[in-house]
């Protein structure tokens, strides 16, 4: 049985072997989809890619937006979501802890070895749907 992965709001970052899902699909391998809304039944997806698409949510949707990814995942299924705090950026911008040319490559810069990204992170928040 084929596992079900899906990479959300993809835009150029394919990933091999993903569904990969974008509202405004920047290449031929890309789905048309709205990752708000996914059209999978419950407990059908094995892993979940949510890289920086969270920030796209309006506020009062993330709740609902999260917990109906989760709901899509199976049992032991994963979810990755990352995005960048840009609250913490702008703080450590203003009191110059970082300077603008970090800035600039955080927010810019087409990472494709995610492993070795560097960047300010804060989901503390998204502990209450884990």
């Amino acid at each position: 049985m084929n596992k079900i992965k899906l990479n959300l709001g993809c835009g150029k970052d394919i990933i091999e072997g993903y569904v990969n899902i974008d509202i405004k699909p920047d290449d031929p391998k890309a789905k048309y989809g709205d990752f708000c809304n996914l059209v999978y039944p419950s407990q059908s997806v094995n892993d979940i890619r949510a890289i920086d698409v969270i920030e796209y949510v309006p506020i009062k949707n993330l709740a609902s937006v999260i917990t109906g990814w989760l709901d899509k995942l199976e049992k032991g299924g994963n979810i990755y979501i990352e995005s960048l705090d840009y609250n913490k950026l702008g703080t450590q911008m203003c009191y110059e802890q970082i300077g603008t040319d970090l800035i600039n490559t955080l927010i810019f810069t087409d990472y494709t070895d995610r492993p070795n990204k560097c960047a300010l992170y804060n989901l503390v928040c998204i502990d209450i749907f884990l």
